[in-house]
């Protein structure tokens, strides 16, 4: 209960535009980005900078189904 208690600390409830539910930063927006970030095996919450592509790093997040490569994996059968 605590390991599950821990991982939900400070984080917000997340559902993106195609229907992936998970757990991100606190401060996350509807207009943010959920990205996988070349080699990376995580999704990172990513928001629309100063500059047209620019791009502020929120935080990492837990998104059901696209963790530890699944999303590549489905993408590239």
């Amino acid at each position: 209960l605590l390991n599950a208690f821990a991982s939900c600390y400070k984080r917000v409830f997340i559902i993106s535009s195609k229907g992936y539910i998970g757990l991100g930063p606190p401060g996350t927006q509807v207009e943010d980005l959920i990205c996988i970030l070349r080699g990376g095996r995580a999704p990172f919450v990513l928001r629309q900078g100063r500059y047209p592509f620019g791009r502020i790093m929120i935080g990492d997040a837990y998104v059901h189904g696209i963790m530890n490569g699944e999303y590549l994996e489905e993408a590239n059968p």
